[in-house]
């Protein structure tokens, strides 16, 4: 198995997935105002979205601990930081270890 990055995320408290970006995060959401949902995992696919499978930094009774998990973003957004960049810059979305 390769060596799994560490990433900070953004959790929707309501379908419990796990974003990278605050765009991809926002963009998850549909309906008007007062009917919003969670785009199904079909429907984000769909609209762009891929997942991958990486190591969580969270806080568990205040220690930081680290788990695997499925994380979401936006094909086109990080295709274009891949394009500026060279590659995924792990200034705001990874921690450097």
């Amino acid at each position: 198995m390769t060596e799994l990055r560490v990433i900070r995320k953004t959790q929707c408290g309501g379908c419990k997935k796990y974003f990278v970006g605050e765009s991809a995060f926002f963009a998850r959401r549909t309906g008007e105002y007062n009917r919003r949902r969670c785009l199904s995992t079909e429907e984000m696919i769909a609209q762009g979205y891929a997942s991958e499978r990486l190591l969580v930094k969270m806080y568990l009774e205040n220690k930081p601990i680290r788990e695997e998990h499925d994380v979401w973003y936006i094909i086109a957004e990080r295709e274009a930081v891949r394009k500026a960049f060279g590659r995924v810059s792990p200034t705001e979305d990874e921690d450097e270890e």
